[in-house]
């Protein structure tokens, strides 16, 4: 089992694996096109908020809105690359994809 399944399995709490599965593999594949490797930590984390993300689909709860001068220090990729990932997921707000993008401004290596 590679590091993603594990952590697939260690941390799906939504009781939709088959969704987290298909939403890691999103991410999976834009960090293979744009040759991003993620750290077994970053993996753990980004699965886990995924997760939430789906268990808020389920549930029809969503994130307060937040400020966006809060992400003003994120690139344009991160945004850009957490935009298409939350492509594929229905309903998402603005809030989320920002914490995607900081998943992906952390894979990049901007902040730690």
């Amino acid at each position: 089992m590679n590091t993603v399944e594990k952590c697939i399995q260690e941390q799906v709490v939504s009781g939709d694996i088959e969704a987290l599965k298909a939403l890691v593999s999103e991410i999976e594949q834009v960090f293979v096109r744009e040759n991003l490797s993620a750290s077994e930590l970053q993996w753990k984390v980004m699965i886990n908020h995924f997760d939430a993300v789906i268990a808020r689909q389920l549930s029809g709860e969503k994130l307060p809105e937040m400020d966006s001068s809060l992400f003003a220090d994120l690139s344009e990729q991160s945004m850009q690359l957490a935009r298409e990932v939350a492509g594929s997921i229905k309903d998402v707000d603005e809030s989320e994809i920002f914490l995607i993008a900081v998943h992906v401004e952390n894979v990049l290596g901007n902040i730690n």
